[in-house]
């Protein structure tokens, strides 16, 4: 089914059909949506990369008018009737001849003296009418007389939407019974229009204290004289609305009341004037001195007000209970409590994401090419304990340093949101393993919640760490007595002594700390009131039978609640989704090896040769820091013999890889987040593990579940390129691996679907943060 959208080409028209149209792509709905060429070259420019809904096009028409005509809206007006529709006509046509879908069209009205049209709807003045606002007589008559010709045409149509809902406006929906409301709840989801350089703003307002900052907009057309304008803050071209409004720092909200930003305003706790101050009684107005001007004085009176009366006390803050979250900072466990994040907001529960401030800088910066995070959601940052220069990967380093100073910085932040009327941090959810977030939380008398973001196997190791000490498997160190294979229950996979997490991580000292560390998690549990884990019981039954206080309730995929990834230290490649589009189904190889694997120069041209050798196309995942001098580790003349089936991108949006129906097989690391993203797009892996975990999720999907091969090491520790070429041929020309990938990812994609296990435990969860 394909629509075609059309909106009045002002902005206040064009945000909320594209809110809109983003909403029916996601139910699978086709849109043609149709702009100006004008404004569908600033729509295009404004965008970052993949922020829209596949399934829409933006398409062009013209709309007869030179450059200077466009801001005069009785030109604009007058073009849309007069020339727009025959365009409109002909590109419908078009449409209909290439897809042969029928396409349907709506449009909006409008009304006219001190009246009142309903008890709960507000009392108008005539001058207020939106056309006896105009200052032209032959416009304002224009503007009328196109109103009543729309209230006609509505007859012809076979829906009225509006953007607002019944709990804002009960009156007016009483007297027009035939509209559908769209709820405002909407635009949490919107498309980002915002420049790189304006989101910056928001870095400055985490400078602020809570409830502090007065945000000043006046939309697209408002125009103010020299007398209006004298001095300003805090000046941006154009900022991310929504996410400024959602901003703990604000506190109030200085506008032009067009209808987008009063509905901003009330789904972020703010909130067309006479509503704003005379129905819902949330807001001051502005008065005029005898030459029409709101002067400094008046300004200053009102804000004084506001600030200091009832009026900020008695706002009703629809989002006013924060909860907080806290990574760890690594990108594996970043991302997958970002997910949880969004989760959670799209549930309308608000959250302060708090990063380390050396990872908060690289999610910022890839997130201005993104845009995608929920409104809902604010980044903030604490430091790690460590020096700008010192090396973060060296986990044992980075895991002494942060209970040293995290934990006070941690209390001084949520004292600093709670210290205010606006926002209160009622729950804590923090990585597993950071014992002195939760021992803040509890300090604090908040409630809290663990994320174990990895397998819930490992979690089972983990709780059974000191039995293994006991049964004589591993020393107090956690080193082994001797190598062995060893099982914690029939139904979950075996595990070789020498891959234990804590034996894959670093030097000897780092793996002793890792273990202490370990045993000490498990008093973890005793400090948090709820324990949840990104895994499910169709996943991972046995672990999660020796691990029953844990909830699962993944996976947690932004491809399962139709949203976009975030939380990502790298800007991706998006092109590489164009590539794909030219590649037959099935045959491509897809190369990713996470965050912090590295290789020697032998083994990186090793694996380059390999994927050359097996003359099958590939996309290859080649982070600058993989190798030293990457570009001059490529075998000699590699990039030219390959350009025909092979690139190479710095990061790649990793879920549509994926879920893309070129991509045959996953060469992964086997890091539990890539692991789930595979699963739950039945693709088949080559398992290359490098650390940590990443042993263990090998030995699910080879030996366990059956979905993929292990690529093995010579006795020099390099795997060779025609191990590569093999295990690629064996892989792809078995069907049963394709078969069980896709029974499986069939099962794990059901429990995260209405009604599943985990989609059940996650609504529960979420009630149980509800209940302040």
């Amino acid at each position: 089914m394909h629509v075609v959208m059309e909106p009045f080409p002002i902005q206040g028209h064009v945000i909320p059909q594209m809110e809109l149209a983003q909403y029916l792509a996601k139910h699978g709905i086709r849109i043609r949506f149709v702009n100006t060429y004008i404004i569908h070259e600033r729509v295009l420019n404004a965008l970052s990369d993949n922020t829209l809904e596949e399934g829409i096009r933006l398409v062009s028409i013209t709309d007869g008018l030179e450059s200077r005509e466009r801001n005069v809206l009785g030109k604009l007006t007058e073009t849309v009737y007069k020339i727009m529709p025959q365009k409109i006509e002909e590109l419908i046509v078009l449409e209909i001849n290439a897809s042969e879908e029928d396409e349907k069209i709506t449009r909006t009205p409008l009304k006219n003296q001190m009246i009142q049209f309903a008890l709960t709807m507000p009392l108008m003045n005539t001058s207020d009418f939106v056309w006896s606002r105009l200052k032209i007589a032959t416009l304002q008559k224009l503007i009328f007389d196109i109103m009543i010709d729309n209230n006609k045409s509505m007859n012809s149509t076979d829906w009225i939407i509006w953007k607002s809902s019944h709990d804002l406006e009960p009156g007016a929906f009483t007297l027009a019974p035939q509209t559908v409301p769209i709820d405002p709840v909407l635009t949490l989801n919107r498309v980002q229009y915002s420049s790189p350089d304006s989101i910056s703003c928001l870095s400055w307002l985490d400078q602020h204290p809570p409830c502090s900052v007065m945000y000043v907009a006046f939309g697209t057309f408002t125009i103010l004289n020299s007398a209006q304008v004298s001095s300003r803050g805090r000046i941006v071209g154009w900022p991310p609305q929504q996410r400024v409004l959602s901003h703990f720092s604000i506190a109030c909200f200085l506008s032009h009341c067009g209808w987008n930003s009063t509905v901003e305003s009330v789904s972020n706790g703010f909130v067309d004037r006479i509503y704003v101050c005379d129905i819902w009684k949330i807001g001051l107005r502005f008065e005029h001195d005898d030459r029409g001007i709101i002067t400094f004085d008046e300004i200053n009176n009102k804000v004084d007000q506001f600030f200091g009366g009832d009026v900020l006390k008695e706002r009703d803050l629809h989002f006013k209970e924060v909860i907080l979250t806290i990574p760890y900072p690594a990108q594996g466990h970043v991302i997958p409590l970002m997910e949880v994040a969004q989760c959670l907001a799209d549930n309308g529960i608000k959250v302060t994401f708090v990063n380390s401030e050396f990872n908060h800088k690289r999610i910022v910066k890839a997130l201005l090419q993104r845009g995608s995070i929920n409104e809902l959601i604010s980044l903030v940052s604490i430091p790690d304990g460590l020096e700008p220069g010192e090396d973060r990967n060296d986990l044992g380093k980075l895991s002494e340093a942060m209970p040293k100073v995290m934990p006070q910085k941690l209390e001084a932040l949520i004292e600093k949101i709670n210290s205010t009327e606006c926002e209160k941090i009622v729950c804590v959810i923090t990585d597993y393993g950071l014992k002195w977030a939760l021992e803040v939380a509890k300090k604090m008398e908040i409630k809290s919640a663990a994320f174990f973001p990895a397998a819930a196997a490992l979690l089972a190791l983990v709780i059974n760490a000191k039995k293994l000490v006991d049964d004589g498997i591993i020393d107090n160190d956690g080193i082994p007595f001797k190598e062995q294979v060893i099982q914690l229950s029939p139904t979950m996979p075996k595990m070789s002594t020498k891959h234990l997490v804590w034996r894959c991580i670093g030097d000897s000292t780092t793996q002793k700390l890792m273990f202490q560390s370990t045993l000490q998690s498990i008093k973890l549990a005793k400090l948090a009131d709820k324990l949840i884990c990104n895994s499910s019981y169709e996943l991972e039954p046995g672990a999660l039978t020796l691990a029953s206080n844990c909830l699962p309730i993944g996976p947690l995929l932004a491809s399962n609640r139709l949203g976009k990834s975030a939380g990502h230290f790298w800007p991706e490649d998006s092109d590489c989704l164009s590539w794909l589009d030219q590649q037959q189904p099935r045959s491509t190889i897809y190369i990713a090896f996470g965050s912090f694997t590295v290789f020697d120069q032998t083994q990186f041209q090793e694996l380059a040769l390999g994927l050359e050798l097996t003359n099958r196309p590939f996309l290859w995942v080649v982070r600058q820091d993989i190798t030293q001098d990457i570009e001059q580790t490529y075998p000699e003349g590699y990039k030219e013999r390959v350009k025909s089936r092979g690139k190479m991108v710095g990061w790649a949006p990793q879920q549509k890889v994926l879920s893309h129906p070129s991509v045959a097989c996953f060469m992964s690391h086997c890091g539990w987040n890539s692991t789930i993203e595979g699963i739950s797009n039945g693709v088949p892996f080559l398992c290359w593990p490098y650390f940590a975990d990443q042993f263990l999720n090998q030995s699910y999907i080879s030996d366990h579940w059956k979905i993929g091969l292990d690529l093995d090491k010579d006795k020099s520790g390099i795997i060779r390129q025609e191990e590569i070429g093999k295990k690629v041929d064996l892989l792809l020309n078995d069907e049963r691996y394709k078969t069980r990938a896709l029974i499986l990812q069939e099962k794990t994609i059901s429990s995260v679907k209405e009604g599943g296990c985990s989609q059940k435990n996650f609504s529960n969860f979420v009630d149980w943060i509800k209940e302040f």
